[in-house]
């Protein structure tokens, strides 16, 4: 009932189509893509600060475990994931060493007094109401950019408004 020719281009087409989905399925494995942040905000700052602080929540939907090992940022000469925490009674805050893990369907949260973003050496104040960007980077090299919203203080519930 249809031409030679039709029956022809119709599987051209499907072999494409076919193709199409298994670089798109391929393109999901990349870590950026496993993984999804919600809830990101930057703390607003007062003149002359040269530090400031990034918080969101981090959900690896892939499956395989994620590692950030880098932030990478225009805002501030240098930017690392850190971890604050009370130490005799004392509070310290210190670079999360080796990257922080992000394992398969877990979530990791960044909120004030546990890990965050740590900007340091801003070119100017972060003021409430603007927004920044920073880039995470992953473990198999992929970068995924977050942009937030500048704030004066935490949104209800932490890092995510």
């Amino acid at each position: 009932m249809y031409s030679p020719i039709f029956r022809a281009l119709t599987r051209y087409i499907s072999v494409g189509s076919l193709a199409l989905l298994a670089c798109i399925t391929g393109a999901s494995a990349d870590g950026s893509k496993s993984l999804q942040v919600s809830g990101a905000w930057l703390r607003a700052t007062p003149p002359g600060s040269t530090v400031a602080a990034g918080y969101f929540t981090l959900h690896n939907a892939g499956q395989r475990d994620l590692k950030i090992v880098g932030v990478e940022t225009k805002l501030a000469k240098s930017a690392e994931i850190h971890q604050s925490f009370t130490r005799n009674g004392n509070e310290e805050m210190r670079p999360v060493e080796g990257g922080l893990a992000v394992k398969a369907g877990q979530s990791v949260r960044l909120a004030p007094g546990g890990y965050h973003v740590m900007l340091m050496g801003l070119d100017h104040p972060l003021v409430a109401g603007g927004t920044g960007t920073v880039t995470l980077v992953l473990d198999d090299g992929t970068r995924l950019e977050v942009t937030a919203p500048i704030r004066s203080e935490a949104p209800p519930g932490g890092s995510t408004p």
